[in-house]
């Protein structure tokens, strides 16, 4: 019997590899911004649902990441090698603000993370030569030889991409690609570690985990996602302004991986459906309703981030993903059962010998 989550999975992706050639320019828009978001919530998942570590700098890494690919594009049009490149010169940020933020403890650290979000801001809005200023910056294209996946068409064999669809399958890929080495990493000897760190820091430490070797891993790869996706956004759109890359984009991110289901493999993407289609959804909604023009989209969308985040966390801690396990369970109910007993071997050994006996 096929387990009801890869059906569900299975499902998830042959939607998402049809969506361009069944839904029209608009939803295609809003699945790149999607997907492009769930690849730093992918990040953000790792630093706080694996290793418990609450990271407000998600908006600041995503900055690095622009930036860096915009400088490093300077240097060669083949800039699509610099798309490779932005996660590394990220992970190293995330390496340095890892061990400035973990020589505190409680709330703390999640405080810490808020300085290079600020101080970010403060130079991207004082170094033109970087950023532009305030006014903000064209940002360049991607491309592949001389055929730009930002603003060419794409024809493969009788298929004809235009360019909203060309990038929505480089964020799919994109995503594709995070998603498998963070579900590889989950199932490494790093990302048990990670885990047992964030049940108990210091029985991981007595069992001869290296703690803050675990902590700053996670700040790194979650930067390292986190400048991936602020540089595919800035690829997308082609223009940003500093005060793009603020707390109230952090909080975002946060919202998506609480909503979504925090340490859950489908958590990120689940959580990025909801918040980064949600400004869309909003504005479809008031305007088909006759008052769109009355209404701020982007201060209503943080509202009902905010009661999502409360509900999620009051109702269901587990998020979206915990939904869609408790549908499973129901849908199979030895499922429970089963999972229960793989995870007490000792136990239905015992249970197994008393048969017998």
């Amino acid at each position: 019997m096929i387990p009801v989550p890869a059906i569900l999975g299975l499902l998830a992706v042959i939607g998402a590899c049809v969506l361009p050639f069944q839904a029209g320019p608009e939803i295609v828009t809003i699945g790149v911004f999607v997907l492009v978001g769930a690849v730093g919530v992918t990040g953000l998942n790792v630093v706080t649902g694996f290793a418990g570590q609450v990271s407000l700098g998600q908006a600041f890494f995503m900055a690095v990441g622009a930036y860096s690919f915009a400088l490093l594009s300077r240097w060669s049009d083949q800039n699509l090698v610099w798309l490779g490149a932005v996660p590394l010169v990220a992970a190293a940020f995330g390496a340095v603000v890892g061990p400035i933020a973990l020589r505190v403890g409680g709330l703390y650290p999640a405080v810490m993370t808020l300085g290079p979000v600020f101080m970010g801001q403060h130079i991207l809005f004082n170094v033109e030569s970087i950023s532009g200023g305030a006014p903000g910056m064209a940002f360049p294209e991607l491309l592949i030889g001389t055929h730009s996946l930002s603003a060419d068409s794409l024809q493969i064999g009788g298929i004809v991409l235009d360019p909203n669809s060309t990038f929505y399958y480089v964020a799919l890929a994109a995503l594709g690609l995070c998603t498998w080495l963070t579900v590889n990493l989950r199932r490494s000897r790093t990302g048990r570690a990670m885990f047992a760190v964030k049940e108990n820091a210091r029985v991981a430490a007595l069992s001869g985990i290296h703690v803050p070797r675990i902590k700053i891993a996670a700040f790194a790869y979650s930067a390292a996602l986190g400048g991936l996706s602020g540089a595919l956004y800035t690829a997308y759109v082609g223009y940003a302004q500093p005060a793009h890359w603020s707390l109230a984009l952090s909080i975002q991110f946060i919202a998506a991986a609480i909503i979504g289901g925090l340490g859950s493999r489908m958590g990120p993407i689940l959580g990025s459906l909801v918040v980064f289609a949600l400004p869309s959804l909003i504005k479809s909604v008031s305007g088909g309703l006759g008052f769109g023009a009355d209404i701020n989209t982007g201060a209503l969308a943080t509202l009902v981030y905010g009661l999502l985040i409360i509900c999620f966390l009051v109702l269901e801690p587990r998020g979206l993903a915990g939904i869609v396990k408790r549908l499973e369970t129901s849908m199979t109910p030895n499922a429970a059962q089963m999972a229960e007993g793989n995870q007490d071997p000792v136990g239905s050994s015992y249970h197994y010998r008393e048969d017998r006996s």
